[in-house]
């Protein structure tokens, strides 16, 4: 009997310092313990045999960003903070239950780019994510739209494909894709956005940026100054929020904005217009 009692009370007293626990995880790391159940339940880190990490624990946000294929990439978020729960959740909503990519991958050359990502579940996932994203940009385009965005597609396959040069053609390969599937989803206005922010650049009136942000599955936005509009992608700062694309960049603190728009160019100093109701 007194045995008993001691393995109950030992029970009662695991069971509230594993709720202690995961109380300090969501108050540390910012993600709920939803989110994290979630991403395990969409991902799994388990070997198949009933072993796996622990739900949190460093190992296991290795495993889940190995998985996903984005384990290394220089953009990615802190692992556990809200920003990090929101990307894996991105990248695991494609079903689970899809068995490759959105082609044929019988008759992929050996040794090509497209039979890694028939080799890699995550990278097969992010094919089937693009070829969503990319159907829906068509039925969005005009005629005279059209011919553009197919040609942007070969380009981009071609980029995607060249990835056999890189020292980690896996990573290469997700972050071609992730960064595809956010610049479509940011161009054909696929996912929720900030209304349009105007930034006043020196005191010429006509010197004005208009930033829109986006929920993209790479958190982007899109800076439009007189007819040039360029696609800028989320980095990690110190300070403040910090977007850059190819020459441009945009960092945000405090409702000021320091802007460099392409290359060589000096940075300015925007204020962020407040307009009046």
């Amino acid at each position: 009997m007194k045995n008993s009692v001691l393995v109950l009370a030992a029970c009662w007293l695991m069971n509230a310092c594993a709720s202690d626990h995961t109380k300090e995880l969501e108050a540390d790391t910012g993600c709920t313990t939803a989110a994290l159940q979630t991403i395990e339940e969409r991902v799994g880190s388990g070997d198949g045999a009933g072993h796996g990490p622990d739900i949190a624990s460093a190992e296991w946000y290795s495993v889940i960003e190995f998985r996903l294929g984005v384990r290394g990439l220089p953009l990615l978020p802190e692992a556990g903070t809200h920003e990090w729960c929101e990307q894996m959740l991105n990248l695991a909503e494609s079903s689970p239950s899809a068995a490759g990519p959105s082609f044929d991958c019988t008759s992929v050359r050996p040794g090509s780019m497209e039979e890694r990502v028939c080799q890699q579940p995550s990278l097969a996932k992010l094919d089937l994510k693009m070829d969503t994203v990319y159907q829906q940009a068509v039925k969005l385009s005009d005629e005279h739209m059209l011919p553009n965005l197919r040609a942007q597609q070969r380009g981009w396959i071609k980029g995607r494909d060249d990835c056999w040069k890189s020292a980690e053609p896996d990573n290469c390969i997700a972050l071609s894709y992730q960064q595809r599937i956010s610049e479509l989803q940011a161009w054909y206005r696929l996912v929720n956005h900030s209304d349009p922010v105007d930034y006043q650049c020196g005191e010429s009136p006509a010197n004005v940026i208009t930033v829109s942000f986006f929920q993209s599955l790479m958190p982007a936005l899109v800076a439009e100054r007189g007819d040039q509009a360029e696609l800028m992608y989320l980095q990690a700062s110190a300070s403040g929020t910090k977007y850059s694309g190819r020459n441009h960049e945009f960092w945000e603190h405090s409702g000021e904005a320091r802007v460099v728009w392409g290359t060589n160019s000096t940075v300015m100093t925007c204020t962020k217009v407040t307009t009046t109701q």
